[in-house]
């Protein structure tokens, strides 16, 4: 494989797992935000997401520089492209639009990694997924101790406060606004795509089509609007 020149617009993300184009809805939001752009990428794996600018992935990469989170990168494409993801939207709309990304990224992301990282019955398939680097006979205690560390945050963050029903009646909620806010328009703005699409998209994605039940994803599939949604979104920005 030829490395890709500086021109080129690289995303770096972590490796793919479950059938997924990513793990991280966020890496998935990023791929769907430059595919809408228009301008030809290359996905690039990293293994280790400590190298990256603020320690996480995507970032993306182009004429020797390091774009890292999600949202950055699409505030770069924009300027450096001269696209406005989303033409046609009154100030009013691209407000919901930014509210809605917000519950998805600062609300609903927590009930997700709560559902994958702590119900013991996800937890096993997870660590193999996400850990697999790791050597075996290291890699439980190794992939424990992280779990913890993130049930650690989750307690700072304030939803690992809450009881598991609790939390999941949080998430089912960020759901049912997001079905009824869609409704029945092709977009979730109405009739063109816009950067929301990118976010909720990666979202739902990442809750109804990776194989780790529970009763967040039990949620999602319940509102049927939101899972042809998915699927017509994956066609649109993926073919």
């Amino acid at each position: 494989m030829t490395n890709p020149s500086s021109e080129t617009l690289t995303l770096l993300q972590y490796e793919p797992v479950f059938g997924l184009r990513n793990g991280s809805p966020f890496c998935i939001k990023a791929e769907a935000l430059l595919a809408a752009s228009g301008q030809p990428y290359v996905v690039e794996t990293w293994t280790d997401p400590r190298k990256a600018p603020k320690g996480k992935l995507p970032v993306l990469r182009h004429r020797g520089k390091l774009i890292a989170d999600s949202t950055f990168i699409k505030l770069y494409l924009q300027d450096t492209f001269g696209i406005d993801f989303d033409e046609g939207l009154s100030d009013a709309e691209r407000a919901v639009a930014d509210a809605f990304v917000k519950l998805c990224e600062e609300h609903l992301y927590f009930v997700l990694f709560y559902a994958r990282w702590m119900e013991e019955h996800n937890w096993p398939v997870l660590r193999d997924a996400y850990f697999k680097a790791i050597p075996s006979l290291v890699r439980r205690p190794v992939a424990a101790q992280l779990r913890k560390q993130a049930f650690k945050a989750m307690h700072g963050q304030g939803l690992g406060r809450h009881a598991r029903e609790e939390i999941y009646a949080l998430g089912a909620g960020d759901l049912r606004s997001l079905g009824s806010f869609l409704g029945d328009k092709p977009f979730f703005m109405g009739d063109r795509p816009s950067s929301v699409d990118a976010t909720v998209y990666a979202w739902v994605t990442s809750i109804v089509d990776a194989p780790l039940p529970s009763p967040l994803k039990d949620a999602a599939l319940s509102h049927e609007n939101l899972v042809r949604y998915g699927e017509r979104m994956a066609a649109h920005y993926f073919g």
